[in-house]
């Protein structure tokens, strides 16, 4: 049970950054103002979870990813250079999202729903699945999440539940507005829209935020390396 807890708190950092993901929760807002709200957020979700579900399975039992915490040869530095270095460049690509100047509002829809008068659930689900498939800092924070369980020496059944669990944290703020209006019917379409609103304006400051904090998160673990090895 210790290895199980110690597993989840070296998880936590990537969970916290992929917990936060404006841009996809946006589409899952205006997808609720689609003749199928309800069905057709949910299918997108389901999708974005799919392939998640894909790529762990996958590195996980069939390629059997296994992230060497032992190095034969170092950096200059050390190992704290493989956390400094890119907890810098995060905080500098963070302070440059931060600093840009919110976007215009609208009430446009994405290109790939604009093509469609009436979306159906396998659009949806179709448009998630791409979606999180697509290049992105997704895969560094989903992939680092899976390689901490893959390095924990945990058994097969134990590491697929804790898999399963840190896809469905991460799909949480999707879920969220899906919640929201659900419980609060024609009150929560009026916050969806103005939710979807703020988000476009200012989603570049949204997602700087986020990766300020991970990028001091690896700066500290750097440091604290440096100092140790020292």
């Amino acid at each position: 049970m210790e290895e199980l807890w110690q597993t989840i708190v070296r998880m936590l950092p990537f969970l916290l950054a992929g917990m936060v993901v404006p841009s996809w929760t946006k589409y899952v807002i205006l997808l609720l103002a689609t003749d199928r709200p309800r069905l057709n957020a949910s299918a997108f979700v389901v999708g974005n979870a799919a392939f998640r579900f894909l790529l762990g399975f996958v590195s996980l039992y069939v390629f059997q990813i296994n992230y060497v915490e032992e190095q034969t040869s170092s950096p200059p530095g050390g190992e704290a250079a493989w956390l400094i270095v890119p907890g810098l460049l995060l905080i500098g690509l963070a302070v440059y999202l931060f600093r840009r100047k919110p976007a215009v509002e609208t009430d446009e829809l994405p290109g790939w729903l604009t093509r469609f008068s009436s979306i159906n659930p396998w659009v949806a689900f179709a448009g998630g699945f791409i979606m999180v498939a697509l290049p992105g800092v997704q895969y560094v924070y989903f992939l680092g999440g899976v390689g901490v369980i893959a390095n924990a020496g945990l058994d097969a059944v134990t590491s697929f539940l804790l898999l399963i669990a840190f896809i469905f944290c991460l799909e949480l703020m999707l879920l969220t507005p899906i919640v929201i209006f659900a419980a609060t019917g024609e009150r929560g379409a009026a916050m969806m829209k103005k939710a979807k609103v703020w988000i476009g304006k200012h989603e570049s400051q949204v997602i700087g935020v986020v990766i300020f904090f991970f990028g001091a998160f690896l700066l500290v673990l750097g440091i604290r390396s440096y100092m140790g090895a020292g």
